[in-house]
This record gives structure tokens, sequence and C-alpha cells, in this order.
């Protein structure tokens, strides 16, 4: 019996032996010491410990260590100077809103690498992972996060904002600007430090992915993560399985049964590429026809069809001439014009004002106009504010 109750008691013994270790430690460096040493190098290091141990850390680095550099990484803080999370750039957050499982953040990076831009809203979705949009100040990206930071259609009024640049979805793949310690930048992306090789998904290399609705698509990978866990009722078996991260964000599970394995890019469908970049040269404005060649002598040609009216695009004055529908009368005059995403030429711009009169245009010509000089512009199908 005897055996019986000390055996029953070891649990709690060693937790109380636990316990007291902790509490030991915490004695440890309730009194410290600084010290002062030399490195290998030359370097003249400060450390602090506790006061029995002060030789013993002063000979290990003098005897152990060649050189100690401050980390890249440091706490990105607001702007009373508290800190919040972790990055190796110098990031102020202006503005923070959180919940749930997700969070919304205006941060000033200023000292972006590489071109990159320094004013950015970012959010985080549970579901969704993590998006940021770009602003040409931050004033504006302040702005736009008291305008609609707590509504639900967010992502949908954020590119109507003035100052608006452009909006990255990041999906499970983390922020460029979120980069710590000496991780890579890939892109809008940093390159996940974790993930593993792989003989067919490997970093780089293109495949062709088919979404949810069977819609191909063409994606380059930028790596593997092999998760192992224990599944299934007593006995349990080990389950080893992988997640293939897209340059876009997204995310392919190889348990998946409701797409198609994706599947390596062969040299013979790279034409697909290039056909999809001649057709963002037309989106961009940059172009209007659209020539692909086959090695069959087959060729593709595409060409921009652009209505009369969807031409005045420019900001500026417009003398118009308009009929309502039922009116045999015309209307004419004078519209200040200013592009956006979802009106980007004048026509649909009167169309828009006659609609919230309840009213709805049958003729619309433009007789006259002054363009505004370094006004905003629609070149193509993507909105391009003057810099």
């Amino acid at each position: 019996m005897l055996g019986e109750d000390l055996a029953s008691f070891a649990p709690y013994k060693r937790k109380d032996t636990e316990r007291a270790r902790i509490m030991d430690e915490v004695r440890r460096f309730s009194c410290y010491r600084d010290g002062e040493v030399i490195t290998a190098d030359g370097k003249m290091v400060r450390f602090t410990c506790a006061p029995e141990d002060v030789e013993k850390v002063r000979d290990f680095f003098a005897t152990h260590v060649r050189s100690i550099e401050r980390t890249l990484t440091g706490r990105i803080r607001d702007l009373e100077g508290r800190g919040h999370g972790y990055s190796r750039y110098d990031i102020v957050q202006h503005k923070y809103a959180g919940g749930g499982s997700g969070y919304i953040q205006v941060l000033e990076i200023r000292n972006p690498p590489d071109g990159r831009w320094g004013f950015v809203i970012e959010m985080f979705d549970g579901w969704a992972g993590t998006m940021f949009t770009e602003w040409d100040t931050i004033e504006q990206a302040c702005a736009a996060y008291e305008a609609y930071w707590g509504t639900r259609d967010l992502q949908e009024k954020l590119p109507t904002l003035e100052g608006f640049r452009r909006q990255v979805n990041c999906g499970v793949l983390t922020p460029w600007f979120l980069a710590i310690g000496n991780e890579q930048l890939v892109g809008d992306y940093t390159f996940p430090h974790d993930l593993q090789d792989d003989p067919v998904f490997r970093f780089g290399k293109r495949f062709v992915v088919t979404d949810f609705e069977g819609v191909p698509a063409i994606k380059s990978c930028m790596g593997t993560r092999f998760i192992k866990r224990m599944t299934g009722s007593y006995p349990q078996r080990e389950e080893v399985y992988r997640l293939v991260y897209w340059d876009d964000g997204s995310v392919w599970d190889d348990r998946s049964s409701s797409s198609k394995r994706p599947r390596p890019l062969h040299g013979g469908e790279l034409w697909i590429t290039e056909a999809l970049r001649k057709f963002m040269h037309i989106l961009a404005g940059k172009g209007t026809e659209l020539r692909i060649d086959f090695t069959n002598g087959d060729r593709f040609t595409g060409k921009l069809n652009r209505p009369k009216q969807c031409t005045h695009h420019l900001e500026g004055r417009y003398f118009v001439v308009v009929r309502v529908k039922g009116k045999n009368t015309y209307n004419e005059g004078w519209v200040d014009f200013k592009p956006t995403v979802e009106l980007p030429n004048v026509a649909q711009y009167v169309a828009h004002l006659a609609r919230e009169k309840g009213t709805e245009i049958e003729y619309l010509e433009v007789k006259q106009y002054q363009t505004q000089q370094g006004g905003k512009k629609w070149p193509g199908v993507f909105f391009s504010p003057t810099p």
C-alpha cells in the first residue's frame, strides 16, 4: 500500500520540482551583473548574467565566439513607440484594428528596397489570408482606413478612393515588408524560410493549375511544405501530405479530390504564357492588336474595338449633347469629368448622372473638350493615375 501511495504522489512531486526550478531561474536573474569581453575578431561585447556566471560567460565568448552582429530584424512600432510584430524594415504603424481572426493596419515603410512602395494598408483574415493595398501618400491610406475599415465591402471600396495604387492578394504567403532576418524577397512576397525541397514541385517551376471550377491557370511554384500528423481512431496511423505554395498566394493540398493535380508546364505550351503577356499588354493600353503564330502555320489575331464614345477618357471639361429616352428634345452643356475605376469615360459618367436622376440616356455626342494637362487618364482596361 505504501508503494502505491508513493506512486500516486509522484505526479504532484514532479510538478513541485518543476515549479521550484522555474522559481530558481527567476531568483537567479533578479540579481545580475554586466560584463564586457572582446571576441576573436576584436569586437567588444557587453552582456548581462547572474553574478556567479560572469567569468564563465566571459571565457565562453573569448574562446568560442568569433563575432556577433546585431540582428536585422526589429519591431514594428506605433506612433508612440510601442512594438507590434517584427520586420527587418523601419516600419511605423499609423492605424490598427483587430478582433476575432483578423486585423487591419496602416503601415509606413520608411526604407522600402528596390523601388517598392512604402505606404500600405495590410489586412489579414483567418479564411482568406493576407492582402495589402498601396497608396500614394500615408495620409490617403489613413483616410481610406477611417472611411471603410469596419465595412463588409472594404476590398471593393478601397480601389475607388483617391490615392489607391494597387492591391496584392498574398493568401498564405507573407508580404515583402514583413520579412525578417535574411529572408529573400520574391516580387510582392517574402520567400518562406521553412519550405522544403520536392522532386516535382520545385521553386520557380511553372505549372498548369486548375481551380475548383475547372478553370486552368499558369502559376509559378514558391515551394512545398510537408505536413505529418496522426489520424483516425485507435489505432491511429501516421499521415504525410504536402502543401504547394503558388506565386499568387494560393495553396494546393495534395489530399484534395475536388481539383485536378497540377502538372508541369511543357515547353510546347509556352505560347500560352506569351499570349497572356500580349493580352495584358493590350489591357494596359500599350497596344490594340494581338497576333499569335502556331507551329502548323495557323495564326490567331485579335483587335481591341473601342466604341467612339469610349475614347473620351482623359480628365477635363467636355461639351456634350444628349437626348433622354422618351424625349424628342436635346440637352447640351459642359461636364467636368475625372475617370474612375467604375466610370472610365465621359459617356459612362454622363449615363451615371442620368441614372441618379431616374432617367436614361438614349443618345450622347461630345462636341468639344478641354483636357487637363497631367490629369488622370484611362489608357486601357486598367486604371493608370498620373504619378
